[in-house]
């Protein structure tokens, strides 16, 4: 037991809620497994958020089509509380034949593990158009817990729009002042 708690449930073989399990199992036997912390947590409207931005400057428009997707990791265990989307690109005189300026776009997001194993799939509505600027930022109704040394994919389906996009992208990014 205490071998397949130490090794085989940090060996990412298991899935989260497995591992969930174990950790409640070691708890009730005595082992303070990582998972539950023995400190007190403070209260979460004193709890830091942190913006990992990975463009230095965004431009436009880029044609759309099929599935957008990220791949990210984290050398710390966090909590995905929001992603940030490029909106449809949008000319000052108007974007559409009836001279519209502002339009409602649907946006879905899937964040996925490395075991393919969903975690989160959400899709909101936003507006976009010429005053409504060209990024949005898309809270999910849940922080997703993203563990350390994992990928994780984060797919977009197709907004059908051109779409502005990000230049200067960073490769890795480090916000120093969470460490």
């Amino acid at each position: 037991m205490t071998f397949f708690s130490e090794e085989v449930t940090s060996s990412c073989l298991l899935t989260d809620e497995e591992i969930l399990h174990v950790c409640i199992y070691n708890s009730h036997v005595g082992v303070i497994p990582k998972t539950f912390t023995s400190s007190v947590r403070g209260p979460v409207s004193k709890r830091k958020t942190y913006n990992i931005t990975r463009y230095g400057q965004i431009t436009g428009p880029m044609g759309t089509s099929g599935k957008q997707y990220l791949i990210f990791f984290s050398e710390k265990d966090i909590w995905l509380k929001r992603v940030a989307i490029f909106l449809p690109y949008v000319q000052q005189e108007g974007f559409n034949q009836f001279g519209n300026q502002q339009g409602f776009i649907s946006i879905s997001i899937r964040i996925m593990n490395d075991s393919n194993e969903e975690k989160i799939h959400e899709t909101k509505q936003t507006i976009y158009g010429p005053s409504n600027g060209q990024i949005w930022q898309m809270n999910f109704s849940k922080p997703v817990r993203v563990h350390s040394m994992r990928d994780y994919l984060i797919q977009m389906d197709n907004i059908g729009h051109p779409t502005y996009y990000g230049v200067n992208c960073k490769e890795s990014v480090i916000d120093k002042r969470s460490g």
